[in-house]
């Protein structure tokens, strides 16, 4: 359905997202799936209506700086999650929502899984959807040469967009210089 990759260097933290959305035979071209927020922006690869609501919601924490805003980011998303009916399926009485959301801020990469797992990326990029092996792949290769964060994200949607038929359109690109 999508891919997003996400890199940081010395000095910044990138992410780079296609603009294809797709499911089954339908293709659709949804332009930026980097949704901003006061001092961060995430992307989301799983459900379309997680999307929404991440898109929609001002009751995120202002900043993203480490695991407590994180926790707090993930407590409120599962709530709304969990009071909107078309969100999530019940699987096993256990809340499983399509969630595969990366979250960059100057403070890093971060994450939100589908069981709610949070974390805090400490290899320097991560991936996500369905393109999200190709893209970890590329983004590994870019570390291994000393590529900046920049160009790694670029190559990383780039592999993607070529090589899975569910990823494709332009690329979006967001960046935060690293505090000093």
């Amino acid at each position: 359905m999508t891919v997003i990759a996400a890199a940081e260097d010395a000095t910044h933290v990138w992410m780079a997202t296609d603009s294809l959305g797709s499911y089954g035979n339908l293709k659709i071209e949804f332009g930026s799936k980097i949704i901003p927020k006061t001092n961060y922006v995430l992307s989301n690869a799983g459900s379309y209506r997680v999307g929404d609501i991440v898109e929609e919601c001002d009751e995120f924490p202002k900043n993203i700086k480490n695991l407590k805003d994180l926790r707090k980011f993930r407590d409120t998303l599962y709530g709304l999650i969990l009071n909107d009916e078309f969100a999530f399926k019940p699987r096993n009485e256990d809340l499983y929502a399509n969630v595969e959301i990366i979250i960059v801020s100057p403070y890093g990469i971060f994450t939100v899984e589908d069981d709610f797992q949070i974390h805090k990326i400490e290899v320097g990029y991560h991936t996500a959807g369905t393109g999200e092996e190709l893209a970890r792949g590329a983004l590994y290769t870019c570390r291994k040469m000393g590529l900046k964060a920049e160009a790694a994200v670029k190559h990383g949607c780039e592999a993607a967009i070529k090589h899975c038929l569910t990823c494709g359109g332009d690329i979006h690109y967001a960046f935060f210089k690293k505090p000093a």
